[in-house]
């Protein structure tokens, strides 16, 4: 018999021939794949990874949470969801329905790029479930697989938690136009948990009130509910930003113990007045907080009591805050004997003024302002032995953002000068300016300023001593006080301003002296250039009919005078390397407006950069009030505010509530 086995000499020519074609087929592909670069293809693997995953028992549904990484070299589409190797109900969707399961993958899938994390969310029906998964309850445990579209499994093991019902709350938050609530809507808070809320104004707005649960907390940035055991409710109101304000003493509407306000925005409004005073209003000061929406400002009367006005973006608070005397020393009705600044860091306010008593402990009174509130007063005792009169005060604040440093300077009726730092609880860091044989010039005028340099955070103070300037430095402690010349007469008015670029150190000093001549000097963060003289017969030499401010973001700075007889507004700029502009003594550039032989100028300029740059506000022979604007290269939108101000004291302020 022949073997079957040995008689099968070879494959038949049909087998041999379909094998062929096949290898051909094969081979011509992976030729293909390889010209055209696919070919790397072959060598991407795929794996998903698990990286974590927690349950939740939440109104009477387990909620399971998986967090994914893909961590091989090729995309990943997840396709389906099985618990207990039986597939989900539905896909992208949170609520499974009685006796159901869902998952919120989507229909067509969750795709995942190589290195992308993501996160699924699993629902499965309870408190208890005995449908196809089998019997589930708390302390059971389910196996939860992810099929992706190349056909690979991924597995977690998840134990259900609850056991009775996990008891979910609803916050609702809701937002006026003008900006927004985060989460918006209604929020499911699992019982006891926490959660926070961001409110954040639109371009051009601010936060005016956050309201949680009926209770208006004013302009917060955040809330958190904690330990959430009930529902709650939060509302955010904004308001359209006000560009600039300025508040000014007049007799008209319902006359000067009312001060007068007029808001900007792109043009000035009509006159509004603030609350009654109780008394003629006289000298004016404004600051705006760094950290909010808000701006103050405080009002000197012809009795010697201080006002202060908060303005939170669309309503003011009155408060009356002590009395800094019985009558003006001398009778001197342009005296200022406080100051007003913020605390950088904090956002709170601090006033500091003159204190109206003989008890000799007590010099200087000083409040803080929290947001909502003034404290009650608090004091300051110059270490001199005897009970002081202080005619002139002036404050600055530290430009750091994480500093409540503060810079305080005072003249007294004596001529004495004195600084002191306040370091956010304390006044510490004594230094004499001027005392016996370097009294500052007057007690009248305002013959000292201090500021701080932006970059460096050291605070310069100075104070003019007849013809000369004595200065010192603090910058952790206080340099020894030095003395120059400014000029060739007694100087009443000294001004420093500081550059406000972050990266600056820059200083201008001017002074205008019995001479009615301006001088300036600059200083660069460690010396004074010399003396300037800028034009030596301006208006008046008892009022200050000289100012400037430097643009913002910018070392240009901009000096504004009343110069003698002359109607026109005068103004130069100064720059590092053009130095004055006109460069001549008594030369300047003219604007011809509405102002007439200017008496007090105020310049300020806007922190935020933004328009107006810069606003100066001049009051005239004809006792009116003009605002000008400057815009980095002309004068401009000028408004005239008749019958406002007596020409004899500095009674407006300008101030930039949306620093």
């Amino acid at each position: 018999m022949e073997n079957r086995f040995n008689s099968r000499r070879g494959l038949s020519p049909v087998v041999a021939t379909i094998i062929l074609v096949s290898i051909v087929i094969v081979v011509s592909i992976a030729i293909a794949f390889w010209s055209s670069g696919v070919s790397s293809s072959y060598y991407k693997s795929e794996r998903v990874e698990i990286i974590h995953s927690s349950c939740v028992y939440l109104n009477d549904t387990w909620v399971i949470s998986l967090s994914l990484k893909n961590t091989g070299s090729s995309n990943v589409l997840v396709k389906q969801c099985f618990i207990n190797d039986l597939e989900v109900d539905s896909y992208g969707a949170r609520t499974p329905g009685q006796g159901r399961s869902c998952t919120d993958i989507p229909e067509d899938g969750l795709r995942m790029s190589s290195g992308e994390s993501a996160s699924i969310m699993v629902y499965i029906d309870g408190p208890e479930f005995s449908g196809s998964y089998g019997t589930l309850s708390a302390g059971t445990s389910v196996n939860l697989k992810l099929l992706t579209s190349s056909g690979m499994a991924y597995s977690r093991i998840v134990e259900l938690v609850g056991g009775e019902r996990t008891v979910a709350h609803f916050i609702s938050s809701n937002a006026s136009s003008g900006g927004s609530v985060s989460p918006l809507g209604t929020v499911e808070v699992i019982e006891g948990y926490n959660k926070t809320f961001q409110i954040s104004p639109d371009e051009g707005y601010h936060i005016y009130d956050v309201v949680v649960d009926e209770v208006h907390l004013g302009p917060v940035q955040t809330y958190t509910f904690a330990n959430v055991r009930e529902n709650h409710t939060i509302y955010a109101s904004f308001r359209v930003n006000v560009q600039a304000i300025v508040v000014y003493m007049s007799s008209t509407l319902s006359g000067d113990t009312y001060p007068k306000l007029r808001f900007f925005n792109g043009s000035w409004t009509g006159e509004l007045e603030l609350e009654q005073s109780g008394e003629s209003v006289r000298v004016f000061r404004s600051v705006s907080n760094p950290q909010r929406y808000e701006a103050i400002v405080v009002v000197l009367g012809s009795s010697g009591n201080l006002d202060a006005y908060v303005y939170n973006g669309a309503t003011w608070t009155h408060t009356n805050l002590g009395r800094v005397w019985a009558s003006p020393p001398g009778g001197y009705t342009t005296l200022r004997p406080f100051d007003v600044a913020y605390e950088s860091s904090s956002g709170r306010a601090i006033v500091v003024y003159n204190m109206y008593t003989s008890d000799a402990s007590k010099d200087i009174a000083y409040r803080l302002w929290d947001g909502s509130s003034w404290s009650s007063e608090m004091y300051l005792n110059d270490p001199y032995s005897s009970k002081k009169t202080y005619t002139f005060i002036s404050l600055a604040s530290n430009p750091n953002s994480s500093s409540n440093e503060i810079a305080l300077l005072g003249i007294d009726q004596n001529r004495w000068a004195a600084s002191w730092i306040w370091d956010g609880s304390s006044w510490t860091r004594f230094n004499r300016i001027c005392t016996t044989g370097y009294l500052a010039t007057s007690y009248v005028y305002e013959c000292g300023s201090i500021a701080y340099e932006h970059s460096s955070g050291a605070a310069v103070v100075a104070v003019a001593s007849n013809l000369n300037v004595r200065w010192a430095r603090y910058n952790g402690v206080w340099s020894s006080t030095q003395t120059f010349t400014m000029g060739s007469n007694n100087i009443y008015w000294l001004i420093l301003k500081p550059n406000q670029r972050s990266s600056s150190n820059l200083m201008m000093l001017m002074s205008l002296d019995a001479g009615r001549d301006i001088y300036t000097r600059v200083w660069d963060g460690s010396s004074w250039s010399n003396s300037s003289l800028i034009d030596d017969n301006v208006q008046i030499s008892s009022r200050r009919c000289v100012d400037g401010d430097w643009e913002p973001q910018s070392d240009r700075f901009l000096l504004v005078a009343g110069d003698s007889g002359i109607n026109p507004l005068s103004y130069k700029t100064w720059t590092p390397v053009d130095g004055w502009s006109p460069s001549s003594v008594n030369m300047w550039n003219r604007f011809s407006g509405l102002t007439k032989v200017q008496r007090w100028v105020q310049v300020k300029a806007n922190p935020k950069g933004s328009a107006p740059l810069i606003l100066i506000g001049t009051i005239d022979n004809d006792q009116d009030l003009v605002i000008t604007t400057w815009d980095g290269v002309t004068m401009g939108g000028q408004v005239e505010f008749t019958q406002v101000s007596n020409y004899n004291y500095d009674g407006f302020t300008l101030v930039y509530p949306n620093q």
